[in-house]
């Protein structure tokens, strides 16, 4: 199927999240049983990803957590305004951990002069404080 066709309707784009839950999945930190949390950085097109993934792991160094571990996970959003966001994963069982695998990605991020968001409930919230509801977002997996 061409990457303009979904659910059999040709040429439809997706518009929002919900749209393109109906044929690629769920998009990271919306899964209710989901044990791992989610943050997303932003990206600008033509970017590496994955270099960026490993330049906002490696910032802060030692590491700080110490067990767990944290994922690239290959689904984007867009906010209404055009700001594209990549999904890191990450999850240990342990609260410490999760609070270290927090620490060291945000720090990378803000580091690197990355803006970053999370999911809370089904709002995009930025961490400078702007916020968009999903459904006016363009969520889309890329493999």
């Amino acid at each position: 199927m061409a990457n303009d066709e979904k659910e059999g309707i040709p040429n439809a784009k997706p518009e929002g999240i919900h749209a393109a839950h109906l044929s690629i999945g769920k998009l990271p930190g919306t899964r209710g049983d989901d044990s791992d949390e989610v943050i997303y950085i932003t990206c600008t097109e033509g970017v590496n990803v994955n270099d960026l993934f490993h330049k906002v792991m490696d910032y802060i160094g030692p590491m700080i957590p110490q067990k767990g571990s944290a994922l690239l996970e290959e689904w984007f959003v867009t906010t209404p305004d055009g700001v594209t966001f990549f999904s890191i994963c990450f999850f240990c069982g342990i609260e410490k951990e999760q609070d270290g695998w927090r620490q060291q990605i945000t720090l990378g991020a803000r580091g690197l002069g990355l803006p970053i968001a999370t999911i809370v409930g089904e709002t995009f919230v930025l961490d400078h404080g702007a916020s968009y509801p999903l459904s006016d977002c363009l969520a889309e997996e890329r493999t």
